[in-house]
């Protein structure tokens, strides 16, 4: 409990160091973790195809697997933008 409201503090002060730090202890089991299933689940794949949410991950697993990887857009991105 008193890290968190260090942690506040920091946050709240402006100082970013410590906050960062923390964020990344906090998060980094939980990559490790997908990065572990996302390595098991495409093991015997072909090809992993992924839109922007898989990005990072499938590209780092289509990499370490030697695997074909494709890029998918689920929206017609700039097509849905008005001009003059």
């Amino acid at each position: 409990m008193l890290q968190a409201e260090a942690q506040r503090r920091a946050r709240e002060a402006g100082d970013v160091i410590p906050w960062v730090g923390f964020m990344r202890r906090q998060i980094a089991p939980i990559l490790q973790q997908a990065m572990r299933d996302a390595l098991a689940a495409c093991a015997f794949t072909d090809a992993i195809i992924t839109n922007q949410l898989g990005l990072w991950v499938g590209y780092h697993v289509a990499e370490r697997l030697r695997l074909l990887f494709v890029r998918a857009y689920t929206w017609p991105g700039g097509l849905l933008v008005r001009g003059p």
